[in-house]
C-alpha cells in the first residue's frame, strides 16, 4: 500500500558511502579523499534542495519512501559528477531535471506493470474488449509528461523569476517572506512573479501549440 501523503518528509544529509575516509589516504589503490570544501559544498546543496526535491518527486510517485529513494539516487549522481569536477551551470535546474526524469521513468515502469496485470487478469488471456483498459495508464503518463513540460518551462525562466516562482508556488511563501529571504523589496517580488507567470504562459503556449 502506498504511503499516505501527509505532512512533509525531511531528509538527513549523509556523505555518500563511496566518499573515502581520512584513513583511506594511506591506501594508494584508493582515490584521494574529497577536499573538506567539496564535502561542505555538497552538504550545502543537499540542505537547500533535498526536502523540496522530495516533495516534488512525491507529486509524481505518490509515495514518500519511493520519493526519498529517487532523491538519494539523484544526489548520489550529483556527488559523482562533483567528484569528477564536471561543471554544472545551474545546480537547481540540474537536480530538478534529473529528479523529474527519474520520477517519469518510475511512473512509466509502474504503468507498464499495471497494464500487464490488467491484461493477465482479463478474460481469454489478456485482450480486453474495453478499448479504454490501458488508457488510464497512458493518461497517467501523459499527465506526468505535461508536468515535465511545465517544469522545463520553469527551468528556462531567468534565475530570479524562477526563484520567486518556486518560493511562491512551491513553498507557498508570501511576498514579504520572499522579500526577506531574497533581500529585495516586496514590490520587486511582485514584479518578478508577474513576469515569471507571463513568460511561463508564453513558453507553454509555444510548447503545447
Amino acid at each position: 500500500m502506498p504511503d499516505r501523503m501527509i505532512g512533509s518528509p525531511s531528509l538527513h544529509v549523509h556523505t555518500p558511502v563511496n566518499a573515502p575516509t581520512p584513513a583511506d589516504r594511506d591506501l594508494p589503490s584508493r582515490a584521494p579523499a574529497p577536499a573538506a570544501d567539496q564535502i561542505a559544498a555538497f552538504e550545502q546543496v543537499f540542505a537547500a534542495y533535498a526536502d523540496r526535491l522530495t516533495r516534488y518527486v512525491a507529486s509524481y510517485v505518490k509515495s514518500w519512501d519511493t520519493s526519498r529513494d529517487i532523491v538519494h539516487d539523484v544526489f548520489l549522481q550529483y556527488w559523482r559528477r562533483q567528484q569528477k569536477q564536471e561543471p554544472i551551470r545551474d545546480v537547481g535546474a540540474y537536480l530538478y531535471t534529473l529528479a523529474r526524469n527519474r520520477a517519469l521513468d518510475y511512473r512509466r515502469h509502474q504503468a507498464i506493470e499495471r497494464r500487464h496485470r490488467e491484461e493477465a487478469a482479463a478474460p481469454w488471456g489478456g485482450d480486453s474488449l474495453e478499448p479504454s483498459a490501458p488508457a488510464d495508464a497512458e493518461r497517467h503518463v501523459l499527465a506526468s509528461e505535461i508536468a515535465a513540460m511545465v517544469q522545463r518551462a520553469i527551468d528556462a525562466l531567468p534565475a530570479r523569476q524562477r526563484e520567486v516562482l518556486l518560493l511562491r508556488c512551491e513553498q507557498e511563501a508570501g511576498y514579504r517572506e520572499i522579500a526577506a529571504a531574497l533581500g529585495i523589496a516586496a514590490k520587486t517580488v511582485d514584479t518578478h512573479f508577474q513576469r515569471a507567470l507571463r513568460n511561463l504562459r508564453k513558453m507553454l503556449e509555444q510548447t503545447l501549440g
